[in-house]
C-alpha cells in the first residue's frame, strides 16, 4: 500500500512541478511543450528503470545508476543552457517565487520516514532526507509569498 500511495504522490508531484515550470517559463509555447515533454520523459525513464530493479541495493551496478539518474539530467540541462540562447531565455523567465514554490512537492519526504518505519530505508538517509524535505516543503509557500511581496528580509530568508 505504501508503494501505491508513494507512486501516486510522486507522479502527481512531478506533474505539478513540471507543469508549473513549463507554464512559468518565458518565450513561445514550443519551449513550454519541449520542457514538459523532457520532464515527463525523464520521469518515465527513471520509473521504468526503478520498476526493473536497476536502482535496488542488490542491483548489478550498485548505487551508480541512482547517481546517474540525478547527475545526467543536471549536466544535460547545463549543456543545453550553455549552448541555447532560447533555452536560457525560457529558464530565466521563470519567476523566483515560482522556483521556490514548487519545492512544496518536497513534502513527499514524509514517505522516507514511512519507508524507514517499514524497515525499507536506512535511518541515516531517512531521517536527514525525510525531515529536511519536510522542512523545505513546509517553508516553500511562505517563502515564495515573502519573495513575491518583497517583505523585509526576503533575500536573507531565501539564502537561508
Amino acid at each position: 500500500m505504501l508503494d501505491i500511495l508513494g507512486g501516486i504522490a510522486l507522479t502527481a508531484g512531478m506533474m505539478l512541478c513540471v507543469g508549473t515550470l513549463a507554464l512559468a517559463g518565458a518565450g513561445e509555447g514550443s519551449w513550454r511543450a519541449r520542457f514538459a515533454a523532457i520532464g515527463v520523459a525523464w520521469f518515465a525513464i527513471v520509473t521504468a528503470l526503478a520498476a526493473a530493479g536497476v536502482f535496488s541495493r542488490a542491483g548489478r551496478f550498485g548505487i551508480l545508476p541512482l547517481g546517474a539518474a540525478i547527475v545526467v539530467p543536471i549536466v544535460a540541462a547545463q549543456m543545453v543552457l550553455a549552448r541555447s540562447r532560447q533555452a536560457r531565455y525560457f529558464a530565466s523567465g521563470i519567476p523566483l517565487p515560482v522556483l521556490v514554490a514548487v519545492h512544496v512537492g518536497r513534502l513527499i519526504g514524509g514517505f522516507f520516514l514511512a519507508l524507514y518505519a517499514a524497515g525499507r530505508l536506512p535511518e541515516t538517509f531517512a531521517m536527514s532526507a525525510g525531515y529536511g524535505d519536510i522542512f523545505v516543503g513546509i517553508t516553500a509557500l511562505p517563502l515564495a509569498w515573502a519573495i513575491q511581496r518583497r517583505v523585509r528580509g526576503w533575500q536573507a530568508m531565501t539564502l537561508a
